[in-house]
């Protein structure tokens, strides 16, 4: 890993990777549940969708997360600013979906806000 410590750190940072993605799990469950979704079959498809995009570490593919700048490939700035546009829209809806189910996500709000710095579009936090 590096200098010593640095396996700590870095089974730090792995742990608030799984913990995150197991409260993005959670709050998916909640609002799935809510609309009568059969949670094993929810769990059927994020397992599928996984295996063909990836799970947690998909976007962790940059030596770095300050934002792309103009040394970085074109048609991936593009792509990135597209996947951070479709999230944004994707939770904008699931938010407004679980408002209505009277359910909060706040993993999600947090996640609309920084969506252009996790893609590498913007700001990082």
């Amino acid at each position: 890993m590096g200098d010593l410590g640095s396996g700590l750190i870095a089974k730090l940072a792995r742990n608030v990777v799984q913990y995150g993605s197991w409260l993005a799990a959670f709050e998916g469950q909640r609002i799935a549940e809510a609309a009568g979704i059969e949670l094993s079959k929810l769990a059927a498809v994020i397992r599928a969708s996984d295996a063909k995009i990836g799970g947690a570490s998909t976007l962790m593919f940059r030596p770095t997360v300050a934002p792309m700048g103009p040394d970085d490939h074109e048609g991936l700035v593009g792509a990135m600013r597209a996947a951070a546009e479709l999230a944004q829209k994707d939770l904008a809806t699931a938010l407004q979906t679980a408002a209505q189910l009277g359910l909060e996500l706040p993993g999600a709000l947090v996640t609309q806000k920084y969506c252009d710095s996790i893609f590498g579009v913007g700001e990082v936090l």
